[in-house]
């Protein structure tokens, strides 16, 4: 039962108006002001590809002909993800580089609004708040930033929302349940292999006894690199990995291990130490995200008998950006999260009248949440002018802070005391 106030009439119309509201500035940054621009990483994605399709490889020469670590920093700036994602973009390859990106961008634009269309949430959502939904999926920073520079982002969202949604139906036609975990799993393993750091959900799933579903992560790791060369796959593990050493000092990155490095960077420290007081502050950046991973793979075996695999699934999306950030556009993957937990929250704060204790619980829990993830919404000027001019530290500061809020704020929802109160998730 709804809250009185809360008509299904207002609903319709607070969606409308918020849709209205972020339609024209999703196009004018996701694409209007981007139409005739390339940009430097896709090119580089599509001079991968061509190289792939003619029988090169697609790493620098100068990395490929040092010894590991010899060469580091040499690969950045060059193609540095394993071959898959170049074969992935094999059709897009016989196009002129604008109309290459724009084709790439439109598949994943038509992908993207189906995966995400708020009806694949749950049956309520046109009762409890599709316009929450829309304002997040079309407002959200990092998705945007992924279309304006037609990155790779899209590849692993899209492999690990349809590995949540196998997962969400209990009676699949096809597959039983065993075989539901197994291919969910090696989608999870294709989408560490376009990017490698969805590759930190494979601790989650061990520690909470997800078996099945790693044997599949494993299967889809081996596939993903010996279909697309295992020669070429074997090159980026052991000469072009090996040289990308130098991430923990990229002091701009929004990740956990960077933030600390630059507070510890803050610390006056005498003159004699000055000199190795920045590699010092890089040892004790990695180490203190190290400690806070271990702690959160602790809470979810601690957990692991009250959340289920797709629940987990959905909360390990804030682990590769939040571990393993180099930029911000690497964040759209903590979307899933965030809208499955704003969604469940507001249904909860508005259900049994809104007067519970429940649902005053969740409406708090809700506004938090919200006031977390503002800083995902950099290109909405009203949310980043007052950012730029009363906070004090850069974006990826409060990108990084924002998002661990996040998780610390949702986790509750997925493995904790709140998690399966609202109405069960359904699959598309």
């Amino acid at each position: 039962m709804t809250h009185p106030a809360v008509s299904r009439k207002t609903i319709r119309l607070l969606s409308v108006l918020v849709f209205l509201s972020i339609v024209p500035p999703f196009i004018k940054y996701a694409g209007w002001e981007t139409r005739h621009y390339v940009g430097g990483d896709f090119e580089i994605f599509l001079q991968a590809t061509r190289d792939l399709s003619e029988g090169k490889s697609p790493y620098p020469p100068v990395v490929l002909e040092s010894e590991p670590g010899e060469a580091t920093g040499e690969a950045w700036g060059n193609y540095i993800y394993p071959p898959l994602f170049a074969r992935l973009l094999t059709p897009f390859s016989c196009f002129p580089p604008t109309w290459a990106k724009r084709a790439y961008l439109l598949v994943c634009l038509v992908i993207y609004l189906w995966l995400f269309r708020p009806r694949a949430w749950d049956r309520m959502v046109d009762r409890y708040g599709s316009w929450l939904i829309y304002a997040l999926i079309l407002g959200w920073g990092p998705v945007i930033q992924t279309f304006r520079q037609g990155q790779s982002d899209f590849i692993p969202l899209f492999l690990i929302l349809l590995s949540i949604r196998i997962l969400e139906q209990p009676n699949h036609r096809y597959l039983s349940r065993q075989g539901q975990e197994i291919l969910a799993g090696c989608l999870l393993g294709i989408a560490s292999m376009v990017k490698i750091t969805p590759v930190l959900i494979f601790p989650a799933l061990v520690v909470a006894r997800q078996w099945k579903c790693a044997l599949g992560f494993v299967f889809g790791v081996l596939g993903a690199l010996i279909l697309p060369g295992p020669i070429i796959s074997w090159q980026y593990f052991t000469q072009v990995l090996p040289n990308m050493t130098d991430f923990a000092g990229m002091r701009i990155c929004p990740s956990i291990h960077i933030v600390l490095v630059r507070l510890v960077d803050s610390i006056a420290v005498p003159s004699a130490w000055q000199e190795n007081w920045p590699r010092i502050a890089e040892g004790i950046g990695v180490a203190g995200s190290g400690v806070l991973f271990l702690a959160v793979l602790i809470y979810l075996a601690r957990k692991h008998d009250q959340i289920r695999l797709d629940q987990l699934l959905i909360l390990a999306c804030f682990l590769p950006p939040l571990f393993a950030g180099e930029v911000a556009h690497h964040y759209a993957l903590a979307l899933i999260p965030v809208v499955v937990a704003c969604h469940r929250l507001l249904v909860d704060a508005t259900m049994d009248a809104g007067h519970s204790m429940t649902a005053r619980r969740s409406r708090n829990r809700l506004i938090l949440l919200i006031t977390a993830i503002l800083p995902n919404f950099y290109y909405w000027i009203v949310i980043m002018y007052p950012f730029s001019k009363i906070l004090p530290s850069e974006l990826s500061v409060w990108l990084v802070v924002g998002n661990l809020l996040a998780f610390v704020l949702a986790a509750p929802v997925f493995a904790g005391s709140q998690a399966g109160q609202s109405t069960p998730q359904k699959g598309p």
